[in-house]
Formats: structure tokens, sequence, C-alpha cells
């Protein structure tokens, strides 16, 4: 028995700052359930288990739900079995309701009960189907204990989280469930990592959703041996994107150069997804000012999408030269804090704050340069 378990699809769904790219991470999504099934064509497979969160919500555009049935009807004529998960939950207004859903083949099994069914070849299946977004109770106790003299291959479909603390996370599992029920193997999904170990596991999301997210774009090739039980777990690939964030503090043009060869590290260009937090010196040189401007418009046009933000540190402080200097600082100073400068640079007092930050910026640059010269 070789099956492919996948989960959290989340069609429809686009990071909250993805803005006008929207709709290209939704297509990055589909793309990626189309190498799935291109995957289990080739390794042919008894069956497909969708473990949860096909749908990124019960509001996605009806749209989504034509093409995720399109998708699934080229998996037959391989069964494939669907559990809904807390983000499109069976109920009222659920996306299983619609008729563009129902549409889909026969192949195509919704799991909406709590029930065993009868998989290919003899195997056993045991659904817990999600009714909710939140719950503490454990979606896995209501499966039987295996009766003596039951040989059949028994498998655990699930979508929570296995072994925390009970009712301190949504859908606890209970850690020794597959034991304690004699499963041969326990399908999670939920978590949106890699996960694998002790007869049960997490594919994991097929696209990642945010930055905090590791071990995705994963499927799980499945093969349990009827005669030994034994369980072989193989990793697959379908996830295209690449989520990366890097953090700097930028002082001179070394580190421009330094940020360059970090971001040259990674080949895949189109496919990062980059979040860029940087804390650049305001006494940093227009040579390497303009460098890095550079590299965030070299980003900008190559990264398939780019979260940019480069704050301007307070200047460095220097001994301000007296006279005319620092009477200028001070004045701009006292323009920052909404106080009335000195008499003679009243005129000036209305300013917009950022041509005065500005001002007082170039000034703490020139005078820093100044005093390095010397």
């Amino acid at each position: 028995m070789r099956f492919l378990q996948t989960s959290d699809w989340q069609l429809g769904f686009s990071p909250r700052q993805a803005g006008s790219l929207a709709g290209a991470f939704s297509k990055r999504r589909f793309a990626a359930v189309e190498r799935l099934v291109e995957l289990a064509e080739r390794e042919r497979v008894d069956l497909v288990m969708l473990v949860g969160d096909t749908f990124d919500g019960p509001d996605v555009d009806d749209e989504v739900v034509v093409r995720a049935v399109t998708l699934l009807d080229r998996l037959a004529p391989c069964p494939v079995y669907v559990l809904p998960g807390n983000h499109d939950p069976l109920g009222k207004g659920s996306v299983w309701n619609r008729a563009s859903w129902k549409g889909v083949g026969d192949h195509v099994h919704l799991m909406a009960e709590a029930v065993e069914l009868d998989g290919p070849d003899g195997i056993a299946l045991y659904p817990c189907p999600v009714t909710q977004k939140v719950s503490r109770k454990d979606p896995t106790q209501w499966i039987p204990l295996r009766a003596p003299g039951d040989d059949r291959i028994r498998v655990g479909i699930a979508h929570g989280s296995l072994g925390l603390v009970p009712h301190s996370a949504n859908f606890p599992i209970a850690a020794d469930r597959r034991r304690r029920a004699g499963l041969d193997y326990l399908a999670l999904g939920d978590w949106h990592g890699l996960k694998i170990g002790d007869g049960s596991g997490y594919s994991g999301t097929i696209e990642a959703t945010s930055f905090s997210e590791t071990d995705t774009g994963c499927v799980l090739l499945v093969e349990i041996d009827p005669e030994s039980r034994a369980v072989d777990v193989d990793r697959g690939q379908v996830g295209d994107l690449l989520w990366l964030e890097v953090a700097g503090r930028i002082s001179d043009e070394s580190d421009v150069e330094d940020l360059e060869q970090r971001f040259g590290e990674h080949g895949r260009a189109d496919s990062l997804v980059l979040r860029v937090r940087l804390e650049v010196d305001s006494s940093l040189s227009e040579k390497a000012s303009a460098r890095l401007a550079a590299v965030r418009a070299d980003l900008q046009s190559g990264v398939f999408f780019l979260d940019w933000n480069a704050e301007l540190q307070s200047p460095r402080l220097v001994s301000l030269p007296p006279g005319v200097i620092t009477e200028v600082s001070e004045a701009l100073d006292a323009m920052l804090a909404e106080k009335q400068p000195a008499a003679v640079f009243s005129a000036f007092a209305n300013q917009d704050p950022a041509v005065v930050s500005e001002a007082q910026t170039l000034l703490r640059r020139l005078a820093s340069e100044s005093a390095s010269s010397d």
C-alpha cells in the first residue's frame, strides 16, 4: 500500500503584504498542486490523502474552487480522500456545500463523518473531520481500538496538534494515539513544516505562508508493508518559493558589499520571497548610499517579491565646530522638537519635519566626514 499524503494547500491565500502580487502568490500555490498531481502520476500511488485546509477559508472565490476541482479530477481514477480542516471546516456556509465543489469526480471522497471507511485494497481509514475553526478537543479520540484478529492496514487521518498538552492547543492530539488505537500510520495536517516520526507524519504546506515557516513545500510518499507492517516515508518536493529574511546594519561600503554577496548566494532569484530590514547609518557616504540603492533596484527587478525597509539611524555624535554650523544644528533640533528656533531662523520654523530631519542628517554627515579627514 503506497499513498501520497499532502495538506494545507490553503488555496486562495495570499500574504498581507502581497499587494498587487496577490494573484501571483495564488498562481504559485496552484503550480505546486500541479507538480503534486504529476508526482502522484509518476509514482503510481494507490491513493492520495489531503489532510485538511485545502482552501484558505470558506469565502474563497469560486474560481479557486473550480481550479482545485479541475486539478483533483486529473488524478482520476486514483482515489482521493479529502479531510476538512480548521480553515475550511464543515458546517453552514462551508465551501464543501458549493455546487462548484460538488461537481468533482467520483474518485474524490470528502471525509465528512468520523466513521471507518473502506479504502482500496482493504485499507481501513479513520478520518477526523473538523467542523469548527477552534477546538480544545482531541479530534482522534473517537478512533476505535484494533479488534482482535483485525489484520488490515489501519490509517488515521487528522488535522491538529500532535503531542501537545490537552486544552493548550488547537485540536490537540494525544501523543500516543497511534499506538493506543492500533494504527499503522497517522497522517496529520495543520503544522506547516515537514515532521516525520514514530509512525506519524506532517507533510506541511505546499508553499510557505510566512517567514517563520521551515521545511515547507513538501508531500509525503508513505508505503506500508501489509505483512511486516513496516512503514517507509519519503519526502517529495512540490513547492518552489523560498522565503528569506535578511537583517543588518549598514555603516560603510564594505557592509553594502557583504549584503550583495549574501543575496548572491541564493541562485533562485525569481522564486525568492525576500524581507530586508536594515539599519543605515546617517553618516553613510554618498557612494555607499548609491550602491545600496542599486542593490535594492536589482532585487526589485529580479526577485519574486521584495519587502525592503532601510531605516536611517541617528547620526553619530560628533563635536560640531563653533559658529554658524552649531547654531544651525541647534535650530534644526528645536524645529524637530516642535520648539521655536532662534529668531534668525524663525522664517523656517514651519518647514516639513522630513525636510528638517534630512537637513540635520546632511549637516551631521558633513561634520563627520570633516572630522574623519582631520
